[in-house]
């Protein structure tokens, strides 16, 4: 996967159609901070797991600027 992804907003609830998760401001920056800390540590996201009705089958497949929310990863 390498295009752009809304996964969530620091700035209000995130919520996207097919799922009932919801991720919070301060869980998006809690998930930006541990994103840039992984960059900067050279550090690769090992697994990622999104959930809602825009997310593709197989992890090429994904179009710029679809939505997703992330269930969990791991670095």
């Amino acid at each position: 996967m390498n295009v752009p992804v809304f996964f969530c907003s620091p700035e209000y609830e995130w919520t996207v159609a097919g799922t009932a998760y919801k991720t919070g401001p301060e869980t998006c920056k809690a998930f930006y901070s541990t994103f840039l800390a992984a960059k900067v540590a050279g550090e690769p996201i090992k697994n990622m797991y999104f959930d809602g009705d825009q997310v593709p089958a197989a992890c090429n497949a994904w179009a710029n600027w679809q939505s997703a929310n992330i269930r969990h990863f791991i670095y």
